[in-house]
């Protein structure tokens, strides 16, 4: 009964169709066997032995095991939620408190209580995580089967027994390279603060060495003047030998030095490049400058009509709500060469606005009529009327061809 209500989802009309089912197939004789079998219903067995496989690491009887249960045709995740309720079953029997929560027949309570006592609380608080995790995942996953038995091999290896401790601490090496390479580090480390204060000590000397030092007095030499430069270099000559003035000015003494005006400082990056650069810039404005000359041909309204849905076509991603306008956008024409565009709103009509030169210069060149001129116009809120009932459609369109009107008469037709 126990197995009925889970798989009724607490349903009574569904508990006792499923009942009835039950009933049929079994001829009365109703078993958990027989229960399990028809209703497609996982045995609790597998369960309990999945647990003993984890508290033992027995990683290759669980995968086993599992693949025992693929075989019978069920789902990695009915299998996965199952898992999670066995988990929080036995959390739930530890306690005896809690254990009016465990909804089991009184059979299965008392095994449950067994298993309760040998699996380690931290290890069921994992485990219900591990097996969460995987529920959670279970859709996304691609390889579903891998999902599970990862999740198993993860649940194998929460509790470690004593040859697997024993195996992992004889196993431990000690880090000898690490020891010696810690020495080396903090015998490199001395030598180097070793060797950062000794060159401290001797900058120090150094400063110390050239503040007792006197700083050359500056001496204005003339250019004829031979004899104080030589008393200066004999007073000078402790110090560092440097290309002395009157060197400098020996061999500068013949060059005249230039005279510059302040107007004629200024000098162009570009050098010798400028004239030939100005001539092209001159060259490029000269072409520009040019306008092409186009007629007066008269051309239709269809003809307005092709050349402004062309350019429409021609017009790049960016401006395709434009384009999209364009083709539906009605076209009145005023004059001869003179049509507006009658838009919806102020802001498309702030858009064509920008558009107005390059339309008017592509429709200009396709009519071969440089009068071409475009306007664009905000409709107004009577012109802005659209049918909604069956005869105001019916009225617009006779409007525009009155042969309607003679078709209904004569046919006597009336609007439904």
């Amino acid at each position: 009964l126990n197995i009925i209500a889970l798989k009724a989802d607490g349903g009574m009309r569904d508990a006792l169709s499923i009942f009835d089912q039950v009933v049929s197939f079994t001829r009365g004789n109703i078993t958990y066997e027989e229960v399990i079998r028809n209703l497609n219903v996982l045995d609790y067995e597998y369960y309990f032995r999945f647990t003993e496989f984890f508290l033992q690491n027995k990683v290759s009887d669980a995968l086993l095991l599992f693949n025992d249960i693929l075989s019978k045709g069920f789902e990695g995740s009915h299998f996965i939620s199952g898992l999670a309720s066995h988990f929080r079953d036995l959390l739930v029997s530890k306690d005896e408190v809690t254990l009016p929560l465990l909804e089991v027949g009184a059979a299965i309570r008392e095994r449950y209580k067994e298993q309760a006592k040998m699996s380690p609380v931290d290890f069921l608080y994992k485990g219900l995580a591990l097996c969460n995790q995987c529920d959670i995942q279970y859709r996304e996953s691609k390889n579903k089967r891998l999902l599970v038995e990862l999740t198993l091999i993860q649940l194998a290896q929460l509790i470690e027994t004593k040859e697997g401790s024993k195996k992992k601490q004889a196993q431990q090496i000690k880090p000898i390279v690490k020891e010696e390479r810690v020495k080396d580090n903090s015998n490199t480390s001395s030598s180097q603060s070793l060797g950062a204060k000794q060159q401290t000590k001797e900058r120090a000397t150094q400063q110390q060495s050239s503040s007792e030092v006197r700083e050359p007095q500056q001496v204005h030499y003339k250019t004829g003047d031979t004899s104080s430069q030589a008393k200066a270099a004999e007073n000078n000559q402790g110090e560092t030998k440097k290309p002395s003035l009157k060197d400098l000015q020996g061999s500068n003494s013949n060059k005249k030095i230039p005279s510059f005006n302040k107007n004629e400082i200024s000098f162009s990056i570009r050098g010798g490049n400028q004239t030939e650069t100005e001539e092209q810039q001159s060259k490029e404005v000269v072409s520009s400058s040019k306008e092409v000359v186009l007629g007066d041909a008269d051309f239709t309204d269809e003809e307005l009509k092709d050349s402004w849905v062309d350019y429409a076509m021609s017009l790049p991603i960016e401006h395709k709500a434009s384009a999209m306008r364009m083709k539906s956008a009605t076209l009145n024409r005023i004059d001869e060469v003179t049509f507006e565009m009658v838009v919806d709103n102020a802001i498309i009509e702030r858009d064509f606005i920008t558009l107005k030169p390059f339309i008017e210069s592509y429709l200009r060149k396709q009519l071969d009529n440089g009068g071409v001129t475009m306007e664009v116009r905000v409709i107004e809120p009577e012109e802005n009327k659209r049918p909604f009932s069956r005869m105001e459609k019916f009225q617009m369109m006779a409007d525009k061809n009155k042969a309607l009107y003679k078709l209904r008469d004569e046919f006597d037709l009336e609007l439904y």
